[in-house]
């Protein structure tokens, strides 16, 4: 079992003005966002305000939409039946938080 990587702190607008770099074609590997100044990020840290919750399921699915915005910008956030604590923490937030 390997490691997971360390989520790397950025900023919304560096976030943003990020590029994808694909990682290996095999199954389950991991993608990678470079982000202007280099820092190579599988996993991100964010940090600021919780702005705006949105229910956006169909059909009975839970999938929420959320915007979170520190100084720099703002983040969309998704949570849903893969991510079920980020899911029940975004239905029962109010907002701003």
């Amino acid at each position: 079992m390997s490691e997971r990587e360390v989520a790397r702190r950025v900023f919304a607008r560096e976030f943003n003005d990020s590029n994808l770099q694909h990682g290996e074609a095999a199954d389950r590997s991991p993608n990678f966002v470079v982000t202007p100044s280099g820092i190579i990020c599988n996993r991100v840290f964010v940090v600021g305000v919780l702005t705006d919750v949105e229910n956006i399921g169909a059909g009975g699915q839970t999938m929420y939409r959320a915007r979170i915005a520190d100084p720099t910008g703002v983040f969309t956030v998704y949570a849903g039946e893969y991510q079920p604590s980020a899911a029940v923490l975004l239905s029962t937030v109010r907002t701003p938080a």
